[in-house]
């Protein structure tokens, strides 16, 4: 499966859990998970993206990951799924 920039991806306003927002962005399932967590732990209006704790894990609210993932400042230090360097030889 070809990577998909973020900026492509299809937001519905529904409800995801970490492996369903995994997938569609091309980020790993840990990073994800990670993310929900952090910001789990902040007071809600202090929250980047809308995360809610289930007794079956993190349901995130995928409008808001879109949102989140957009920026450029999305405290990833604009680092992210990127597709391979090509080698200027070939």
């Amino acid at each position: 499966m070809a990577e998909q920039p973020v900026r492509d991806i299809d937001v519905e306003e529904i409800w995801v859990n970490v492996t369903e927002a995994a997938q569609m962005t091309s980020y790993s399932r840990d990073r994800v998970q990670r993310l929900a967590y952090n910001n789990w732990k902040l007071p809600e209006e202090e929250r980047e993206i809308i995360v809610e704790r289930r007794s079956h894990g993190y349901m995130i609210w995928l409008p808001s990951l879109h949102e989140y993932m957009s920026r450029p400042d999305a405290g990833r230090g604009g680092r992210g799924p990127r597709p391979k360097r090509k080698h200027p030889n070939t």
